[in-house]
Parts: structure tokens; sequence; C-alpha cells
């Protein structure tokens, strides 16, 4: 009885004993981040503002994001952001455009990302000199 007392009061009273409230909803909580990201993506999005949206500690929400993912949020975010800057270069819109439609903070950091992850930068995409696996449809 002593330790269902103590149980309840710390779910009841405490702001540091989210596990015992949240266990269960991890699913619901990365589908939630996932959803918020592809809406939100031309954003700044932090940590805290899908804290409060899921309601778990932001230290949780990336370890079971993470974990169910195999990025974290932020990658996660930055992998849309390359997504939706191929979808607007290729609709013929210019690179500094793109950037600042895309969330990015200017064309260089969107270079920078996109050349990491696709393997050419943004120009050379377009000019489509070089192959890429990625836009091959099955």
């Amino acid at each position: 009885m002593l330790s269902q007392a103590f149980t309840h009061l710390l779910t009841t009273h405490s702001t540091f004993c989210t596990q015992a409230q949240t266990h269960g909803r991890e699913h619901t909580a990365v589908s939630l981040v996932q959803d918020y990201i592809h809406a939100h993506y031309d954003q700044s999005i932090s940590i805290g503002q899908l804290s409060v949206l899921t309601q778990l500690h932001p230290a949780y929400l990336v370890r079971t994001f993470h974990a169910t993912m195999g990025v974290p949020p932020h990658v996660y975010l930055i992998h849309v952001r390359v997504l939706a800057a191929k979808r607007l270069l290729l609709a013929g819109m210019d690179s500094g455009q793109v950037a600042v439609e895309t969330g990015f903070a200017d064309q260089s950091h969107l270079t920078r990302h996109f050349k990491r992850l696709v393997g050419v930068p943004p120009v050379r995409y377009v000019q489509k000199k070089v192959k890429n696996v990625q836009d091959i449809e099955c």
C-alpha cells in the first residue's frame, strides 16, 4: 500500500514522473511528430514544441523517435526539407528561393545538406548531369 501511495503522489504531483504516464503512447507520439514535421517543415521546429505536442519529456521523445525511425527528429526534419527542395527544384524554382521555402537558413545551408544527402549540389541535380538512384520510379 505504501508503494501505491508513493506512486499516486508522484504521478499526480510530480513533473518528473512522465514515464509512468506516457508508457504505451510512444507509437502515437512518433506519428504525431512525423505529421507535424511534414506539415511544418518550412518553419523552425524545436524539440520543446514537439515535447509539448506529444506530452513527452524532450529527452524521452528524442530517444523514442530515434529508436522507432532510426534518426532523431532534427535529422528527420532535414530529410523532409531536402525532399521538398528536390520537388521545388525540379519544378523550376531558383535554389535561393527553394532554401527560403523549405526552411533552410540560406542557400549555402540548403546546398550543404542537399549535397550530403543527394550526392550532388542542387544545380547539378537540376541539370540532370548525374543520374540519381532516388529519382528512378518503380
